[in-house]
């Protein structure tokens, strides 16, 4: 497939309520919206999701915009390509994981487009629909969060993630707890503690959880080895994982029992399923993660959330736990814990063209 035209579309969408993690508060998702257009006239759709600092990885929204622009896009033109095709080209740049991403969910979904087929249809078996869970961030009181999560256990979801940080953790895990014995519950610490606070660790362990992810600071294998060795807990590793060489170094040090695999942060569909593959063979447990996306990056992380075999239920929420309106024309719901997998061509969505309107803060237009 040859392309014939980017546009870029710059957008923030505001959230129905502010996320508070142990990094810093967001208000809006903005984001990075790409079409493809292919010479045949169809669209290929894709989002640049890197957030707007480099506080959660080195990464950010920004910097990933410009390599984009300045030395990926290039890579696109006067050329015959498939999503493979491009990423073995874009492996000349070093780095920029969300930027090459965001690329290559275009290309996958302008490629099934023109092969008339589903996103699924080039994935490992799937099912119709992805089992999901829900995140909070931190909240001001246990009572608050206890809360929350009465009303996502009302709203069918199987899993619930948590913000923690110091002093903010125990108490308020606790009370989820006592009330929902069973519950897949976890905490997400966000590199937000030291090795020296391993006292906390221990009692998180009277709690049961699936796991704790990323509880130490980020690039870090040999404390969170550490830390494995002193707790039952299962750790997570999340910020630390953002190339195969991460998950074999994590493997080799036992760094941790569990991946969150978040497709932008890993470089894109490819080398994501060349890591489940890996993590099954080592015995390592896999989810798939979010990153607060709007619709086209959602549609694209539930066809593989839908692969059969996964451990946890993916970090994928209904479309209004975060907005009032976002910007394709389909909304994501929760049905007894589990979300239906867009099954048109391609990710199966379509852009909301007066959303994407209201929302569009720039716009860059190229033919090549």
């Amino acid at each position: 497939m040859k392309i014939s035209n980017i546009t870029l579309y710059h957008i923030q969408i505001p959230f129905k309520q502010a996320i508070q993690t142990s990094y810093g508060q967001l208000t809006h998702k903005e984001c990075v919206v790409l079409t493809l257009q292919s010479d045949q006239g169809l669209v290929g759709l894709g989002e640049l999701t890197a957030l707007p600092h480099p506080d959660y990885v080195q990464e950010f929204l920004a910097g990933e915009l410009l390599v984009l622009k300045r030395y990926l896009l290039p890579l696109l033109a006067n050329q015959d390509l498939t999503p493979q095709s491009f990423m073995q080209k874009a492996a000349k740049i070093r780095g920029h994981q969300m930027a090459k991403a965001a690329i290559e969910m275009a290309l996958w979904d302008l490629y099934a487009k023109l092969q008339e087929k589903s996103l699924s249809y080039f994935l490992p078996p799937t099912l119709s629909t992805a089992q999901v869970g829900i995140s909070f961030g931190i909240q001001n009181s246990p009572q608050a969060l206890l809360a929350k999560v009465d009303q996502a256990v009302l709203q069918g979801y199987q899993r619930v993630k948590v913000k923690i940080a110091p002093d903010k953790d125990y108490d308020y895990l606790a009370p989820i707890r006592q009330k929902y014995p069973n519950l897949c519950l976890m905490a997400d610490a966000n590199a937000s503690y030291t090795l020296a606070q391993t006292t906390t660790f221990k009692r998180l362990d009277e709690l049961g959880l699936a796991m704790i992810e990323q509880p130490l600071r980020v690039s870090d294998f040999v404390e969170h080895a550490k830390l494995q060795q002193q707790i039952s807990t299962p750790i997570c590793l999340d910020e630390n994982i953002c190339q195969m060489d991460d998950l074999k170094t994590m493997t080799a040090l036992h760094s941790g029992q569990v991946i969150n695999l978040k497709l932008p942060r890993v470089g894109g569909l490819i080398p994501a399923l060349e890591m489940l593959e890996y993590s099954k063979a080592h015995q390592v447990k896999a989810w798939i993660g979010g990153m607060y996306e709007a619709g086209i990056a959602r549609a694209f992380h539930l066809h593989v959330a839908s692969i059969k075999g996964l451990d946890f239920p993916a970090d994928l929420s209904a479309t209004v736990h975060y907005f009032e309106q976002d910007i394709i024309s389909q909304t994501f719901v929760v049905e007894n814990g589990e979300i239906r997998v867009p099954r048109g061509r391609g990710i199966g969505v379509s852009l909301d063209q007066q959303a994407l309107t209201k929302f569009t803060l720039n716009k860059f237009s190229q033919k090549i």
